[in-house]
């Protein structure tokens, strides 16, 4: 079964690797059909003035937020109204919202160019499904998508 070896700078805690190895699991995942406990991730700390590039040294850059958290965040801030500005670029329309939304799962995919968030509920007080379709690249949400299903209202 594959292995898959990366080198990263030294300093990215255990959580960043973490999401880096599922990473890879799904990436091979999408391409082979090869159950997880079958790949083999290895993940390499280089220290940081073994690390580099253009001539000089590196150190290592920030980690982006989970596309997740980053959709989470912005709808609580928006539910709490304030701050949502923080995740989403410049010129995004936040589609007319028809109700509370109850969120009940989160599903997160990985595209070029970052992530596609699903979150799935439904309307409070009423039987109006719906689903939500976030665009998340660099830590922003850049586009946001809703269907609902009014479940016979």
């Amino acid at each position: 079964m594959p292995t898959i070896e990366a080198t990263l700078i030294e300093g990215y805690d255990e959580n960043v690797k973490s999401r880096l190895a599922k990473a890879f699991i799904r990436a091979v995942q999408s391409v082979m059909a090869a159950p997880a406990d079958a790949i083999i991730i290895i993940l390499r700390d280089a220290p940081v003035g073994n690390y580099w590039r253009s001539g000089g040294p590196r150190t290592p850059g920030p980690a982006l937020p989970a596309a997740s958290d980053i959709v989470r965040s912005f709808i609580e801030a928006l539910e709490t109204g304030g701050g949502y500005e923080n995740y989403i670029v410049e010129g995004f329309r936040i589609p007319p919202i028809d109700g509370h939304k109850l969120y009940e799962q989160f599903d997160e995919a990985l595209v070029d160019g970052g992530s596609i968030v699903f979150g799935y509920g439904k309307i409070s007080n009423s039987s109006a499904r719906f689903i939500d379709r976030f665009s998340v690249s660099n830590g922003r949400i850049t586009d946001m998508i809703s269907w609902m299903d009014r479940g016979g209202e």
